[in-house]
């Protein structure tokens, strides 16, 4: 019987565990139907706004990222969204990035507002919302545990959850949420 190299086989434990953790950290028991908690955030431009109040009564696309990692996602998203044809202009997309009130996040907020305005082109900034703050009460309306790098959450018109994914832009969840929509 040949006896196995025990790098080669704390690998294979390694990819195995790797394996079972990550394939259920793309469930996300969304609270679909129920009505999206108060979100108050600042544009790039300036301008705070409240969610679902400010959406005009229209449905939205909100690309919530809640980690550092949520850069790469969110922009993922906003492309595949923008090459399935969904019209910002008729659906508003909002990339969302989740500040908190982290320690030292009150002094790092002009840099961190300045970086990411200078990596979004202008057009964009009345789109991009940021919220510094307490998180807790967003995440728990929003039943988010644990964190992932990307939500994407549908609103419809009067303000209540009608889809929501996580994990990467898949064909198949890019075309549920084109169907949801539809049904708007």
């Amino acid at each position: 019987m040949e006896r196995q190299n025990p790098m080669r086989r704390w690998l294979s434990v390694a990819v195995t565990l790797l394996v079972i953790s990550t394939g259920p950290a793309f469930a996300w028991t969304a609270p679909t139907g129920s009505r999206l908690p108060t979100i108050v955030g600042g544009t790039l431009s300036g301008k705070k706004v409240t969610f679902p109040e400010d959406l005009a009564g229209r449905p939205a696309v909100l690309l919530i990222g809640f980690t550092r990692d949520s850069r790469t996602p969110v922009e993922a998203w906003a492309k595949a969204l923008a090459k399935a044809g969904i019209d910002p202009a008729e659906t508003p997309i909002y990339p969302m990035p989740m500040i908190g009130n982290g320690i030292g996040t009150r002094l790092a907020r002009p840099f961190i507002d300045s970086g990411m305005r200078g990596a979004t082109p202008k057009a964009e900034h009345d789109h991009v919302v940021t919220v510094y703050g307490d998180l807790q009460p967003i995440k728990q309306g929003l039943h988010v545990t644990p964190e992932h790098p990307a939500y994407v959450v549908l609103v419809d018109r009067s303000g209540t959850i009608a889809g929501a994914w996580v994990g990467p832009p898949a064909d198949a969840a890019i075309a549920e949420l084109r169907a949801r929509l539809k049904g708007l």
